[in-house]
């Protein structure tokens, strides 16, 4: 995920401009377009907005640039796996498994949708996007759970 910024907009932002006093970025926004004769009916499209936006401190790194590489702690580690290993307790502690954070690239800030400056138009295209994006996450989570409870049967 290479340079990695909001991740509700990440795959889709460039780099923010500063036009000014104005800082925007081009974001790609997956909204729900009805149709004309049917409101209940419709497609999903894809629009490419230019959108005020502001920075935050990354919230995967907590703006330090840097986090313990997933392949060391992404499945949890336990006080027994300190005990076990002085070593690793002392070298995770001291940071010699941290990497550049992935959704700052090491910035510590990342680029948001700035909400308090966009116009109504933009407002309902961003509310929509991130009801679509809401809707999807709790698809993918309902398919998760009955795969694992699947699995648990044997099936």
């Amino acid at each position: 995920m290479g340079s990695r910024y909001d991740h509700r907009y990440s795959e889709y932002n460039t780099h923010p401009v500063v036009d000014g006093t104005t800082m925007t970025m081009v974001v790609k926004l997956r909204v729900w377009m009805p149709l004309e004769d049917d409101p209940t009916n419709g497609d999903e499209v894809i629009t490419c907005k230019r959108l005020p936006c502001k920075y935050i401190t990354c919230y995967s790194c907590d703006g330090r640039g840097t986090h313990v590489n997933p392949d060391i702690d992404s499945h949890g580690l336990t006080e027994e796996d300190f005990e076990r290993d002085p070593q690793f307790r002392e070298d995770y502690f001291k940071g010699r498994y941290d990497v550049t954070c992935y959704n700052c690239a090491g910035k510590r800030v990342i680029p948001v949708i700035d909400k308090d400056r966009l116009s109504p138009e933009e407002a309902v295209l961003v509310s929509g996007h991130e009801k679509l994006e809401r809707e999807e996450a709790e698809y993918e989570a309902e398919y998760a759970a009955m795969v694992r409870s699947e699995r648990l049967f044997g099936c």
